[in-house]
């Protein structure tokens, strides 16, 4: 049983948390970083030993922080049944959303309606009750459901389960409730739960899946098997809970096996449907479209008929199912599921003039800057040089490469928010010009000259666009005059000049060619001697 003692000072601790969060404008809508749980880990029941009648069996494990064990609420005779379930550790926001996994078994159908799910703050009510019946659509078989009940927008520290009555030999299995929140080094391509069931009543002895578990533990050679030869009035589904959420753009990943032989793209929408969607959204989702266009199927690499779909879904999500059955039963009566997987997309690279990947005709000793297109806002950004492994040059949403010398690769990965999964890593291939040659130079005429004469240089075949700088020196210095052409006069002694060459776009120069213009000396005037004629 809960002990109540210190519930005065658990109330004072949350009025005084509440106030905070309304001063602060604190919400924890945590967009797409990493969750984690905190569970319920106290509760209370009305089970009534000596009655005979009412019965929360197990009730401790409701509240053991195991999402795979769970109490039972069931009872002989029609009569009230409840169990609650406090949060003493660790307070819920006032805007966290509670979640209460529970397992309903065959026959339940008829009384959906009477299972209702509260929040509380002690013993005081918080928000409005739902029933099972208004949040999940199942029919009359054995399942499992993770319900999201709504933030109440008020202090609350419970959730109470009730039913006021469930037939004969029947019950609701409580596995416990939670809240989420923000977290880091969390594992977020993963499924954190799994849940399974059919919506059809059991033929007696059958299991509608076998091994559920297999199909999230990232192993490639265990399997989960579905049935729907069970019955086909409903699905049988696999359905994967994931502790972040998806953005759009991001894959499912199916690992899977038809025990019957492959199937081929126009064969699966017909066998099997595969659901992307957003807490309890399932009944207002559609099954994704698998269309031949979008979908990768292809071969397990080293096996000969386990098939992988990996499949681009548009919205975000943060829940897989996999079904197989609901009027598909003729088309396929099992499936072998060995991974149920998310597979964020690699980030896009934005570039002036790139195209699929390509920058095109960057001059030698250039720059360039590379910007992730549309970051996610806290997902880190890894810039690298190999297209696995190796050291990381950069970190943020742009990356200069300076001077560069060559072609080169770059290489972009995202981390989102609180994860440890890299994405795949986008590329880029950054073209580089070859360094521009020396120029050659041409002369109009002899570069032997007189003193005080005059000469053009010229560029020999200059390229359209390019700078031409010509100099009086091999390295540094101002340049003399710029142009095809370089107009010399008055030449009064011998002079090498050098020309370089500056591609249009660009601003590295070419190496120096040189030329030596060779001046004669000035004899100055002639001496003239008059001769006696005595002489």
């Amino acid at each position: 049983m809960y002990c109540k003692t210190p519930r005065h000072i658990v109330r004072l601790c949350c009025l005084m948390l509440f106030t905070v969060f309304l001063n602060t404008g604190h919400s924890p809508l945590w967009a797409q970083q990493a969750q984690e749980r905190v569970y319920a880990d106290e509760e209370e029941n009305n089970d009534c030993l000596l009655c005979l009648t009412i019965d929360v069996s197990n009730e401790g494990n409701a509240v053991d922080g195991n999402k795979d064990t769970y109490a039972t609420m069931s009872i002989s005779v029609i009569g009230e049944v409840w169990q609650k379930l406090y949060f003493t550790t660790e307070l819920p926001d006032p805007n966290d959303p509670v979640h209460v996994k529970i397992g309903t078994n065959t026959g339940l159908l008829e009384l959906l309606d009477n299972l209702t799910i509260q929040l509380f703050y002690d013993d005081d009510e918080a928000g409005d009750p739902i029933t099972l019946g208004s949040l999940i659509g199942l029919l009359d078989g054995e399942d499992q459901v993770d319900i999201v009940v709504p933030a109440p927008g008020v202090p609350y520290n419970s959730v109470r389960i009730r039913s006021a009555g469930i037939a004969l030999g029947g019950g609701v299995n409580i596995y416990g409730a939670y809240f989420n929140k923000p977290a880091v080094g969390v594992t977020c391509n993963t499924a954190s739960d799994i849940l399974w069931g059919s919506e059809a009543d059991l033929a007696g002895g059958v299991n509608a899946v076998d091994n559920p578990q297999n199909a999230v533990d990232g192993d490639n050679t265990s399997f989960a098997e579905l049935h729907a030869n069970v019955s086909i009035a409903g699905k049988t589904h696999l359905t994967a809970l994931y502790p972040a959420t998806s953005i759009p753009g991001d894959s499912v990943r199916i690992v899977f096996q038809n025990p019957g032989g492959l199937l081929d793209l126009s064969l699966l929408s017909s066998s099997l449907e595969i659901m992307a969607y957003m807490d309890n959204e399932d009944d207002e989702s559609d099954p994704l479209d698998l269309d031949a266009n979008v979908l990768s199927l292809r071969l397990l690499p080293g096996e000969d008929n386990i098939q992988v779909i990996t499949y681009p879904v548009d919205i975000s999500f943060n829940r897989i199912q996999v079904s197989i059955g609901d009027g598909l039963a003729t088309a396929l009566s099992a499936l072998r599921v060995y991974e149920i997987e998310t597979v964020p997309k690699a980030p896009e690279i934005t570039a002036p003039d790139i195209q699929d990947g390509e920058i095109y005709d960057i001059c030698y000793g250039n720059d360039i800057t590379l910007n992730v297109a549309n970051p996610v806002s806290g997902s880190e950004y890894r810039w690298y040089a190999a297209v696995a492994g190796g050291t990381q040059p950069k970190t943020g949403t742009s990356y200069t490469v300076e001077n560069l010398d060559e072609t080169r690769i770059v290489y972009l990965a995202e981390v989102r928010e609180g994860c440890t999964e890299e994405s795949a890593r986008t590329s880029v291939t950054v073209h580089v010009l070859p360094p521009v040659p020396p120029p050659g130079i041409t002369a109009a005429g002899e570069l032997y000259l007189c003193y005080g004469d005059n000469i053009t240089l010229s560029a020999a075949d200059p390229v359209s666009g390019s700078e031409y700088r010509w100099y009086g020196t091999a390295t540094g210095g101002t340049p003399l005059d710029t142009g095809v052409s370089y107009d010399i006069t008055d030449l009064e002694e011998t002079t090498t000049y050098y020309l370089a060459e500056v591609r249009e776009g660009c601003t590295e120069e070419s190496a120096r060619a040189s030329v030596t213009v060779h001046v004669l000396p000035d004899f100055g005037n002639p001496a003239i001697s008059i001769l006696n004629e005595n002489d």
